[in-house]
């Protein structure tokens, strides 16, 4: 069995560095099968080629298109020859058993069994309420830093919508058309670590609404009424709950929870 390891990077040469070396890790521990590890740059300088060649011959670096994580994640699946993909993140670092445990899956896997998603954890403890990072602790999430998928399938469902006007909620698509026909395996062997990050207050509002807008117009638009009603039930869940996490870092981050309010109002009647 072979997989192809597509990792999109741009400008954090430093994080790619971590990834690769805890990924080359994980490929010590399974024996007897092959990996295409593709790293593919959408910086506009190539700032990652230089790394690749110097440090890592075992990877393949491919200049990315320039229009986004969703449309560089696609340039590594056309670039792939492998029957089976891994989708990680530069800022990502593997453990030792995720590939181990990816292989175990695809080996026994049922029938219609084509995706599978792995374990995301922090690198620690939360600080503040303005921190965010793309944690999946029980599954049903599908984000794009850790999953695996059948290349045929995956080409066949669309791969990513390069549509999207801002790099949000692709990945969130992307589950949302496989779950419509087909089953999405949670994995909680295979884990990832990914760091938290500060959100920079209101930098990434407008992408995020639009991207958002995006995606209810393409799939919910035939039941907008019922999916208000739900929109309305994370509005007063979040004030409520959320107010308590704010409470609990004693306050830091109190920004983010007026911004994250207000995106949850907006898009009531988006």
């Amino acid at each position: 069995m072979n997989y192809s390891i597509i990792i999109p990077t741009c400008n954090r040469n430093n994080l790619l560095e971590l990834c690769l070396n805890k990924l080359l890790e994980a490929i010590n521990v399974v024996n007897n099968l092959s990996f295409e590890i593709i790293v593919t740059d959408d910086s506009f300088n190539n700032n990652a080629k230089s790394l690749i060649e110097n440090k890592y011959s075992m990877v393949k670096w491919v200049q990315g298109p320039k229009k986004g994580p969703a449309a560089n994640r696609n340039n590594g699946a056309r670039i792939s020859t492998s029957e089976w993909l891994i989708f990680l993140d530069d800022d990502c670092m593997p453990t030792l058993n995720l590939l181990e445990t990816y292989h175990n899956a695809v080996t026994n896997r049922k029938r219609n069994q084509y995706v599978f998603e792995g374990k995301i954890i922090a690198d620690r403890h939360q600080e503040r309420f303005d921190e965010e990072a793309p944690i999946n602790i029980n599954g049903g999430s599908l984000w794009s830093c850790n999953f695996c998928i059948q290349r045929d399938f995956f080409n066949t469902i669309g791969q990513f919508d390069e549509q999207y006007p801002f790099p949000s909620m692709e990945d969130a698509d992307l589950n949302e058309r496989i779950l419509k026909s087909y089953e999405v395996v949670f994995l909680e062997n295979a884990t990832v670590i990914h760091p938290w990050r500060k959100i920079k207050f209101f930098k990434n509002f407008y992408p995020k609404l639009y991207s958002y807008k995006f995606f209810v117009n393409k799939h919910h638009q035939q039941s907008k009424y019922k999916f208000r009603l739900t929109r309305i039930k994370i509005f007063v869940h979040g004030v409520l709950n959320n107010f308590i996490l704010l409470a609990k870092f004693r306050f830091k981050g109190i920004a983010h929870y007026f911004e994250l309010n207000l995106f949850n109002f907006i898009s009531i009647f988006l």
